[in-house]
């Protein structure tokens, strides 16, 4: 008898050993079952005489109507940034149009000569006009994609889910992101530039305003879900916001808990600014001098891969989940495996 109990306790506590320390299950880490084309346009906005270029990742043999995700790359970007969200998040279902922003885009820098790029790109973040111009591009991308949905000549015709749309981008992007979510830009009366149909947002390296007395004025128009993504080193380049700025937008958006809406932060151990944007994609020379630089600045880039994996997992995660409706994906957000999942490399908030 005294055998069978000592058994019976051994198994409990090894069973209990195993769910402590089991690992969280990840969330859609590998390339989803949609075999993934893309294709480039240009986009005509004849009302304000100005080309939007896009980048288009879009999921083949998707059955019915799928959900859009827009995406605007940050200062000096063009519309290949995030590519490796893009791509991910289209191999499970989602239509990804990704936006470039004239007079924000590459032009700024790529004539100009190397040790003039820096003081050239700190000196575009002051053009007003230009995040102005980029805010504009996507209600027009918007439109346009209301337009091709509805006409019948066009191969976008009944595909695209326009009542599931999403926003994500970087650094400038994420401006445009929060921006286009309901954030007051301090001009007029504090006016927002909030179009309704976007449903959540995914910035990553968002900017602050300067004044940290327009914070809650800023963000407190914050209606809808956001996933904000940072890093302990996500220091900006080009500007001074620094890396303890960075979760300001959360910080000042409400949360379910104060009768907004649901807020994620995650916040990478060691995460730079250039991490969260993903693999440079103008060319080897580029993307050496760009590792060089941030290895000169103390960044262990051999950890890319690793915040790559974990921003596609949560990022995917909360797009299920929040714009999507799906039980499943909100559970492992608010549950503890995204927590689990993340680990030590991060830190996992929410509201």
């Amino acid at each position: 008898m005294t055998h069978l109990l000592s058994r019976t306790v051994l198994t409990c506590l090894f069973t209990a050993w195993v769910c402590c320390t089991a690992a969280a299950a990840p969330y859609k880490p590998d390339p989803g079952p949609y075999t993934v084309e893309t294709y480039t346009e240009e986009w005509q906005d004849v009302a304000r005489d100005r080309e939007v270029p896009v980048r288009i990742y879009y999921p083949v043999d998707a059955e019915g109507p799928r959900p859009v995700v827009v995406v605007s790359h940050g200062l000096g970007g063009t519309r290949d940034a995030l590519s490796y969200l893009g791509r991910h998040w289209a191999s499970y279902g989602y239509v990804c149009v990704h936006m470039q922003h004239h007079g924000s885009d590459d032009a700024v820098w790529r004539d100009v000569p190397a040790r003039e790029r820096m003081r050239t790109m700190r000196a575009a973040t002051s053009n007003l006009q230009a995040s102005l111009d980029r805010a504009a591009d996507v209600p027009f991308v918007l439109d346009t994609l209301e337009a091709a949905q509805a006409a019948e000549d066009t191969p976008r015709y009944g595909q695209l889910d326009l009542e599931h749309i999403a926003i994500a981008g970087h650094s400038y992007g994420a401006w445009t992101c929060m921006a286009l979510a309901g954030q007051g830009n301090g001009l007029n009366g504090d006016p927002t530039l909030r179009d309704e149909r976007i449903d959540v947002a995914v910035p990553l390296s968002s900017p602050v305003p300067r004044n940290p007395r327009s914070y809650d004025r800023a963000f407190g128009g914050i209606d809808i879900p956001v996933f904000h993504v940072t890093g302990t080193l996500d220091t900006s380049p080009v500007s001074d916001t620094t890396a303890e700025q960075r979760r300001v937008p959360y910080d000042h958006s409400p949360g379910r808990d104060a009768g907004g809406k649901a807020q994620y932060l995650i916040t990478f151990e060691g995460g730079d600014h250039m991490v969260l944007g993903g693999p440079p994609m103008d060319g080897a020379q580029s993307r050496r001098m760009m590792q060089r630089m941030r290895e000169r600045d103390g960044v262990d880039t051999s950890r890319d891969p690793v915040i790559h994996g974990l921003i596609i997992q949560s990022t995917t995660a909360f797009l299920d989940g929040w714009l999507l409706g799906d039980a499943d994906a909100i559970a492992w957000l608010d549950g503890g495996e995204m927590e689990e999942t993340v680990g030590d490399e991060g830190v996992v908030e929410s509201k």
